[in-house]
């Protein structure tokens, strides 16, 4: 069962929760947990570290296509890499500020 794409920030939370919970698990049972619930979180684990991974490399990815955009001096190219690394970090997409459309020669008239 695959559950709705999230964040980066999203997974770590989850990793977080996951820890905690295990923690407070075996704190209030006061017994060393079964091994058929080691084996559960640590599958959820495992399947969070694996998706922290793939985003991780999707920002690399985003971030050295804005480097090769800022060569190329292309500030549309490089903002949208940018803006593609915030959204798969936290899932916002940030506000295009606007200067960009300030500048726009279309609008110049």
């Amino acid at each position: 069962m695959k559950s709705a794409p999230h964040s980066l920030n999203q997974t770590i939370q989850a990793l977080k929760s996951v820890t905690t919970q295990m923690m407070a698990a075996e704190s209030l049972t006061g017994e060393v947990m079964s091994a058929h619930m080691i084996q559960q979180i640590t599958a959820i684990e495992r399947t969070e570290l694996e998706i922290a991974s793939q985003q991780i490399m999707v920002i690399e990815k985003a971030l050295t296509q804005a480097l090769v955009a800022l060569e190329r001096e292309d500030l549309v190219a490089t903002r949208e890499a940018i803006f593609n690394a915030l959204y798969e970090l936290n899932h916002q997409s940030p506000s295009i500020p606007k200067l960009m459309y300030e500048n726009d020669p279309v609008l110049a008239g």
